[in-house]
């Protein structure tokens, strides 16, 4: 039972000791931010068919032009 404890004590030790050293530094000039482009996506309303009803088929009202 002592053994299990002081093993565990010296791991969480050993753990607390070494985090430190795993931290990354955060340089602002080094770190730059990624950006993200989004393509163009969605619905185009300038598309939309007005003689489908969209509740029979959205497909064709969506893209019925």
């Amino acid at each position: 039972m002592i053994k299990s404890i002081l093993a565990i004590g010296g791991s969480a030790l050993a753990l607390a000791l070494a985090t430190p050293a795993l931290a990354q530094e955060a340089d602002s000039a080094d770190a730059a931010m990624p950006t993200m482009s989004f393509g163009t996506w969605g619905v185009d309303p300038a598309a939309l068919d007005p003689a489908m009803d969209p509740g029979d088929d959205f497909f064709a009202y969506v893209n019925g032009k």
